[in-house]
């Protein structure tokens, strides 16, 4: 297997601009890494999620590793998969993660037909990169690394915390990695000038002079904005070449622990608080059914499974018409912005086809706006027609919610009308409350 300083080598690489496509062995440049070469199998981009991720192949033992690009673009990744991940418990870029692991083993089952010994799969990725990492070692019971990584537990995957199979490397003062529970074993690291940080924003190792001296994580945390860069683990300072790094963390590990839970405690407050009745329903839901075992992606789903897994922008979904009415709402906004229209457009499309189906209505003639922006209304009927029918959700919840899950959602309500007759009391206390729509979708 490759060691530390390989994957953190290539989490490092992985934010290298490529060309696009398949079989790049003879187009692409190997990266050479502690003396050996490692081809380029694959690159992918998708502008519409800003997922990128490369396929690597060790041309000494041909192991083959994934790498997954991380934070790079402040709104596209930045926000929108990030936030995602802490306001909704999604990550908008897993399915091309996934995509791209599935292809990788793809490769190595072709090698292993061709040369005889199939190559062992790994994953590596910082920051975002790492929490899909994590997100795929799980999904197809891989081994590998991480760097400051979210940790994928809190998203909506049902992804276990612990195990063996993933080295999580993590920087003391680092919040990202601090925020969610890691699949996989955390490895800490710190420097002084963390330590350091850490007690002038309070924190203390001896507990009875931690109850004396108030602390702020948030403080912490913004003080500490470069214990999050991929330099910390690649390059000539890394410390994984620093032994003294880990023995500070355990030296420290009352207050750096003091730190990390406090971060996560208020991530977890952010995302309950976000999530409303809705959102903690179907979180109640995943805890019931408890963690899916690693693996999952290798097993083929049963056909109830496969029936299940019909989307409403497929036209023999009963929810299709709505959707496809809401579509044209949200669209016709985003050209009116000048934003194109992306895989955001379409989930909050869904939201409001299974809000209006919730409610009983037929169609979607409009799409309104609040005035902030932070509702989204679909409308059947004339909107100044006091016998107009009106159903809203939050616009970035609905943007981070899957269609697969609206859409399972809508098919639930249409084989279930008592389900739906509840939501509809639901929304119609909701809706008292809210804001008048005033600027139009459509």
């Amino acid at each position: 297997m490759p060691n530390s300083h390989v994957y953190a080598a290539l989490a490092n690489d992985a934010y290298t601009d490529r060309r696009v496509g398949t079989q790049l062995a003879g187009h692409e440049k190997p990266v050479t890494i502690q003396g050996v070469n490692y081809s380029i199998l694959e690159h992918a981009d998708n502008p519409r999620t800003g997922y990128q991720g490369t396929i690597y192949r060790s041309q000494q033992d041909g192991q083959i590793i994934v790498a997954h690009r991380g934070t790079e673009q402040i709104f596209k990744d930045g926000v929108l998969a990030d936030a995602g991940m802490v306001l909704t418990r999604n990550n908008l870029q897993v399915p091309d993660a996934v995509a791209l692991t599935e292809r990788a083993l793809g490769y190595a089952r072709r090698i292993g037909q061709e040369e005889g010994r199939t190559p062992e799969v790994s994953v590596t990725g910082h920051s975002l990169g790492g929490t899909l990492a994590q997100v795929t070692a799980h999904r197809f019971d891989l081994k590998g690394e991480t760097f400051n990584a979210y940790g994928a537990v809190s998203l909506n995957q049902r992804i276990p915390e612990g195990g063996s199979k993933v080295i999580n490397h993590a920087m003391a003062a680092d919040a990202v990695s601090a925020a969610s529970p890691h699949y996989g074993q955390v490895q800490l690291y710190a420097t002084q000038k963390e330590i350091d940080t850490l007690y002038q924003s309070g924190f203390r190792n001896a507990g009875w002079a931690q109850a004396l001296m108030p602390d702020s994580a948030v403080l912490g945390a913004a003080r500490s904005l470069g214990s999050h860069q991929m330099s910390q683990f690649a390059g000539p300072d890394s410390v994984l070449d620093r032994p003294q790094s880990r023995a500070l963390a355990r030296e420290n590990a009352g207050m750096i622990d003091e730190y990390r839970d406090k971060v996560g405690d208020i991530r977890k407050d952010i995302t309950e608080g976000s999530r409303g009745l809705p959102g903690r329903v179907l979180d109640t839901i995943d805890s019931l059914r408890g963690p899916v075992a690693p693996g999952a992606g290798l097993r083929q789903p049963a056909p109830a499974e496969n029936q299940t897994s019909l989307l409403m922008s497929d036209p023999a979904h009963p929810g299709s018409s709505l959707f496809f009415q809401a579509q044209r709402g949200v669209q016709a906004q985003d050209a009116r912005i000048g934003r194109s229209s992306d895989v955001m457009s379409d989930q909050l499309a869904g939201s409001l086809a299974t809000q209006m189906h919730a409610a009983g209505g037929q169609r979607i003639d409009t799409v309104l706006l609040s005035n902030d922006a932070s509702r989204t209304f679909a409308v059947q009927g004339n909107p100044h027609d006091p016998a107009h029918l009106r159903v809203a959700v939050e616009t970035t919840t609905a943007m981070h919610t899957p269609l697969e899950h609206s859409s399972a959602q809508l098919l639930a309500q249409s084989q279930n009308p008592s389900q739906s007759q509840l939501q509809q009391h639901g929304l119609g206390q909701q809706q008292e409350a809210q804001a008048n729509p005033v600027r139009s979708m459509a």
